[in-house]
């Protein structure tokens, strides 16, 4: 799905290219339409727990205990939104055309989807702990070479990287979170996980606009997720 989906930014470039956003944003409702047909006769609904939110709150978001999770989740939740809205304007305002941009994502994302059975292996390795740990401090420092980025060349370096290390870093999050999730309620814990990193969502914002009014280079916006990338690392001490 992974490989499929990474011709999608090329596709887009080209389309934004000989056409328009309309043409694009119609392409992709119908996509979008098709690929939720077969939900209708595929997916069955099976039972679900009760959830309560209050003991969603008392038993994980105010125990003091999980103040390190906590920290994690928000830190999580600050540098997946930065990345996914600042990221791509920093890469068009420097690239200034469509097909290149959607040529350097789609390009990051097949190498990246083909290192995925290495990554598979190497996190449940003996080094595991060791990579999940080294992912976050790369991670953390690829936002700060997006500050002092200015060429195309740089920028496809740091788009190339980022994506090879971010499926260790994702994956291992992910991983770390379901291996947590397993000591408590499942359920409720992943709600309590999404709640912490939507909140984190929100704080994100609030924090990219007071940078962006406060200081005249806007990609300052960056140390955000750096520093919260480093929170991260508390999911794993």
């Amino acid at each position: 799905m992974t490989l499929a989906g990474a011709f999608g930014p090329l596709a887009a470039g080209l389309i934004l290219s000989f056409f328009d956003f309309k043409i694009l944003f119609l392409v992709t409702g119908f996509l979008l339409f098709l690929s939720a047909v077969p939900t209708l006769f595929l997916v069955t609904e099976a039972g679900h727990s009760e959830h309560r939110f209050k003991k969603i709150y008392t038993e994980y978001i105010f125990n003091p205990k999980l103040w390190k999770l906590n920290l994690a989740f928000i830190g999580a939740g600050i540098d997946g939104i930065i990345f996914d809205i600042f990221w791509p304007i920093l890469l068009f305002l420097v690239l200034k055309n469509f097909v290149q941009l959607g040529g350097l994502v789609s390009f990051s994302m097949v190498l990246s989807a083909l290192i995925m059975v290495w990554v598979g292996r190497i996190l449940e390795s003996r080094k595991a702990m060791f990579l999940r740990k080294a992912s976050v401090f790369l991670n953390s420092a690829l936002y700060f070479f997006r500050i002092v980025a200015v060429s195309p060349g740089s920028l496809f370096a740091i788009d190339v990287f980022d994506r090879l290390n971010g499926k260790v870093y994702g994956t291992a999050f992910l991983a770390e979170s379901y291996d947590k999730a397993k000591l408590m309620h499942e359920s409720d814990f992943i709600i309590y996980r999404e709640t912490m990193t939507h909140l984190a969502n929100i704080l994100a914002m609030i924090l990219a606009f007071a940078v962006i009014l406060s200081f005249e280079n806007w990609k300052l916006v960056f140390v955000l997720p750096a520093l919260g990338s480093l929170l991260v690392f508390l999911l794993y001490i």
